[in-house]
């Protein structure tokens, strides 16, 4: 299981749209990763919640309630090895789709957090 809090500008936006893709890049297999969230959240960088919509499969829909910067937050299961799937043990971490992105997203303008137990860095 991973972590990961992802910091994402608005822009001025009313609105945030992160999604995952369905396939792998590289490989055009069907994927779906986005069944493999849990607990998504979303905030300000004040810790006040946001609300979130989750209108398709792969894709949710967060107010950006006038914030400059939308926090999401979630688990991500890592529990398959293979050259399209995540996997995390203490010795090794392989993310290939763990990022939800804005799907109008234009720009590398973001952060992300990753943390995967005691024995890794949180990047």
């Amino acid at each position: 299981m991973a972590e990961v809090e992802a910091s994402n500008p608005t822009d001025g936006r009313p609105s945030f749209e992160p999604m995952m893709a369905v396939w792998s890049p590289g490989f055009y297999r069907v994927e779906d990763d986005a069944r493999k969230v849990e607990g998504l959240s979303a905030r300000t960088p004040a810790a006040a919640p946001l609300p979130i919509e989750h209108p398709t499969a792969n894709r949710w829909w967060i107010a950006a309630n006038g914030t400059p910067r939308v926090v999401v937050s979630y688990r991500f299961v890592c529990d398959r090895r293979s050259v399209t799937m995540n996997w995390v043990t203490p010795d090794l971490v392989v993310l290939n789709s763990c990022w939800a992105r804005r799907s109008d997203e234009t720009d590398a303008r973001r952060e992300a957090r990753r943390c995967f137990g005691r024995s890794h860095r949180c990047t």
